[in-house]
């Protein structure tokens, strides 16, 4: 399986932790996203808010969204991974932590992430790639195992010929010997 690195979006939307929720919504809207990878005042990632974490940690909490700061809210810890790791990696820390996103941080700083459309997507081409794999490995042992099988075909028409030949060749030896004797004896006949 491939690294994480071939996989992931490079374009993060991001929020600062001190954001207050309302920035936060205003972030996710402008983007398209349905999450912000949050970051401390060095621009490390420290926790992901997802519009999951607004519904249930501010709406139905009847918090003030002006006044509410992100890293109040934020999913935390962060749960990441290397460019370098393996994607099944990836979808393992997803599994296991029941996230759909897991940042991919270099030295402490996020450099992408792989979204678990992402992940499905990868997971989809490799099936793809093995099926396409399989099929041609099947046709080429069709292929094969007609070939050998043809072969076989033709030894049976091969000795089948040849034993019509011999019979042939036995029958035309008797008629050509049984001639030769009736010439012979017609021969004998005359002279007699």
């Amino acid at each position: 399986m491939r690294a994480a690195i071939d996989h992931y979006e490079r374009e993060v939307a991001t929020v600062g932790s001190q954001a207050s929720v309302r920035e936060a919504a205003d972030a996710m809207r402008a983007s398209g996203a349905g999450s912000l990878v949050v970051l401390d005042e060095e621009t490390h990632p420290v926790g992901i808010l997802t519009d999951r974490d607004l519904l249930e940690r501010v709406i139905a909490d009847g918090r003030d969204v002006g006044a509410t700061r992100v890293c109040d809210v934020m999913t935390q810890p962060l749960q990441v991974a290397s460019p370098d790791d393996p994607l099944d990696r990836v979808v393992e820390v997803m599994s296991a932590n029941g996230v759909r996103r897991v940042p991919i941080v270099r030295n402490g700083a996020l450099t992408g992430i792989v979204t678990l459309d992402d992940a499905l997507a990868a997971l989809s081409d490799e099936l793809h790639e093995l099926t396409a794999g399989r099929r041609r490995a099947i046709s080429t042992a069709e292929r094969g195992a007609r070939a050998r099988e043809l072969a076989r075909e033709i030894a049976q028409r091969a000795r089948e010929v040849g034993e019509q030949l011999d019979e042939l060749g036995a029958e035309v030896k008797s008629t050509l010997t049984r001639e030769l004797e009736a010439l012979q004896e017609r021969i004998r006949s005359r002279r007699g």
